[in-house]
């Protein structure tokens, strides 16, 4: 039987035909009589779920289908790197892959960089839009990732911007943002060294 459950303020319908990773019903339980931190399970969740990430960060609603889970569940699970993904139009890569696993990436690898690329570069800042989006106005980023995530990314980030790139809380002085959007036609980056590309 499907139920309505809170996590982190938002509602959420438990569906039982949906593969999710954990059970949130569990989670929303533990949470709240205490039995395990909010942050901390919060903040593992991020890092290890690219579903959560989709609905409880981003806040995308139709996510919560069995397609968009079990996406997210391949997308996590299969090969990570030399993969084509080749999906119908309005079917969420670009939310899941793009934007999603880019934040949870970045949150695991703060001294690594991620390169955004499309034909050309207007279309790839576009993409960077939602990720700076997201690190400047979801509170959940700032309280889990008080080590990364600026409380004020526009004030205090020595970089923020769409056309130099977002660089966050790291321990390196790499010259490379930690993500940034380019063209392969035009707006190419050179002398810089990603270790993610999307």
């Amino acid at each position: 039987m499907d139920a309505m459950i809170e996590i982190n303020g938002q509602k959420f319908e438990y569906r039982n035909d949906c593969p999710y990773k954990y059970d949130y019903r569990k989670v929303a339980s533990m949470i709240a009589t205490k039995e395990i931190d909010e942050i901390n399970t919060l903040r593992d969740l991020i890092l290890n779920d690219l579903f959560f990430v989709v609905r409880f960060v981003l806040k995308i609603p139709i996510a919560n289908h069995p397609f968009w889970v079990k996406c997210c569940r391949e997308i996590e699970d299969g090969p990570q790197d030399y993969t084509l993904d080749v999906w119908a139009r309005e079917h969420g890569k670009s939310s899941i892959i793009t934007i999603a696993e880019t934040i949870q990436f970045t949150l695991k690898e703060p001294d690594e960089a991620t390169g955004i690329f499309s034909y050309v570069r207007p279309v790839a800042k576009k993409f960077l839009f939602s990720i700076k989006e997201a690190f400047q106005n979801e509170r959940i980023l700032h309280e889990c990732f008080p080590e990364i995530v600026y409380s004020n990314c526009e004030k205090e980030a020595p970089l923020w911007s769409l056309d130099e790139g977002l660089i966050l809380r790291r321990t390196s002085t790499r010259k490379e943002p930690n993500i940034s959007a380019w063209g392969l036609v035009e707006g190419m980056p050179t002398g810089f060294h990603f270790k993610r590309r999307v």
